[in-house]
């Protein structure tokens, strides 16, 4: 809103909802219904698919005070997150850096070149 041209009244009569539903949105008191998020991005020319993730993260992140950081192909996060807070803090920092060595290790394999191998010579 703060790039846009428009006012919020001015956005309010474009989108054809009231001043106060306006106001809500933009505080961040309410969060738009899927059309009139469509409806505010057109005249606003956004993302739609862009602006809908970030409100579906929004609500899930107020709902339950975070996101979960799941992926669809690595069911094997979903009981490290499940498992993460009866951990003590300590236990936390010393998982986070665990991993933190094995990504370092398997980038330095990677980026390293490969050693060469020592062949015997023939018998004659």
């Amino acid at each position: 809103m703060k790039e846009a041209p428009l006012t919020p009244k001015q956005l309010a009569a474009e989108i054809e909802v009231g001043y106060e539903t306006v106001r809500g949105i933009l505080k961040g008191d309410r969060p738009p219904a899927k059309l009139l998020l469509r409806e505010i991005c057109r005249v606003l020319a956004l993302n739609f698919e862009a602006m809908n993730d970030m409100l579906v993260t929004e609500q899930i992140n107020r709902k339950f005070g975070r996101v979960p950081a799941t992926r669809k192909n690595d069911p094997e996060l979903q009981s490290i997150e499940g498992a993460w807070p009866l951990l003590l803090p300590e236990e936390k920092e010393h998982i986070v850096l665990l991993v933190e060595r094995y990504v370092e290790r398997k980038q330095r394999q990677q980026s390293a070149p490969p050693v060469p191998r020592i062949v015997p010579r023939p018998v004659r």
